[in-house]
Parts: C-alpha cells; structure tokens; sequence
C-alpha cells in the first residue's frame, strides 16, 4: 500500500525566527481529506562531550516549554544560512562548555518529533577535549551550568526525573555501549 499523503493546500500561520508553523489540507491514501499541523525547523546539533570514558560534559538550563530545569548533553540549532552540522556543533561546544575536541563522530542523525516537526538533529561524540583560550559568549537568551556527570550519576538522574529530552537519552545509550565496548 502507496501511504503517501498529497497536499491539496499549504497555508503558514506563524513565521518566527526559529520556526515556521504550516496548516495543511492532504488527502489520504484512501481519498479522505485530513488536516496537518507542521512545525519547520531548520535542525540542530547535539553533543556527546567525553572528557574521559567515565564523564560526559551536560548543562542545566530552563526550558520554558516544560516550565522546568533540564539536565542535557550540549547542543543548539542550525541558523538558516548555516550548512556544515559539524561546524555547529564544534561552535556550540566552544559556547556551552568552553571546550574543543580533536576526535569527532557523527553518531547518529535523526528527527526530533517527526508526527509534527521538521527537526533534524545531527548527534556528535567530541573526544579528546582541551580548553578553549578565547570562549564563545553564550546566546544573550541563554543562561547555563555545565557540570562533569559519570554513567551512574546521570542514568539515576534519567531514572528519577520527568524532565528528560530524547536527544540526552539517545547520546546516554551511545555512552553505554562504548563503556561496554571498552570492558569486554
């Protein structure tokens, strides 16, 4: 069976400065008409920071769609006219926690909410960290702390916390199977 949905009209009712918000009308594969509400956002990047096998670089901060603190690996998102994913990510390390790596690797690349949202993230394990002489200012809409967790230190927070986002979920998974990797 053909799931493909066709789009008989494509109205925008917001256009922001991180994301476009579409109305849809599409017929469905048996005919009917559906509505679809769609988020369009430009992607972002996430970081798996390792300063060593046994601790991983997250930051706090306030995430005002859950009116709540969140622990999460460092990440941002993709600026319209921005086209390496890689460099964003190596900027958004500099930012968020001061650091630069030497080893990179693209974990993992995937939709955040594909049910509404356009979102891609790219996921990135930065190894072999050193200082950054001259850091990024952080966003002026943004305010953070960036705190050392090990795997047992974070997987009780994921445990007992309501507050978590996928992203940090995925890269915490990556985490364990290179710490598993490393033990066998």
């Amino acid at each position: 069976m053909d799931f493909t949905e066709k789009v008989k009209s494509d109205r925008v009712l917001y256009d922001g400065h991180i994301l476009r918000l579409h109305q849809q009308v599409v017929e469905l594969p048996n005919g009917k008409p559906a509505e679809r509400e769609i988020v369009e956002h430009h992607g972002a990047v996430a970081i798996l920071a390792l300063a060593d096998l046994e601790h991983a670089y997250f930051v706090r901060q306030w995430r005002s769609p859950l009116a709540h603190e969140t622990w999460e690996i460092p990440a941002g998102k993709i600026d319209p006219l921005e086209t390496d994913p890689l460099a964003v990510a190596k900027r958004e390390l500099n930012e968020e926690i001061g650091q630069s790596a030497y080893q990179w690797q693209l974990l993992s690349r995937f939709y955040s909410s594909p049910g509404f949202a356009t979102e891609k993230m790219s996921l990135y394990l930065a190894q072999d960290l050193q200082p950054i002489a001259h850091k990024r200012s952080l966003d002026a809409d943004e305010f953070l702390e960036v705190k050392l967790f090990t795997l047992p230190e974070i997987n009780a927070y994921l445990t007992s916390s309501d507050f978590i986002d996928g992203k940090t979920l995925l890269a915490v998974q990556y985490w364990q199977q290179l710490v598993g990797g490393q033990h066998e």
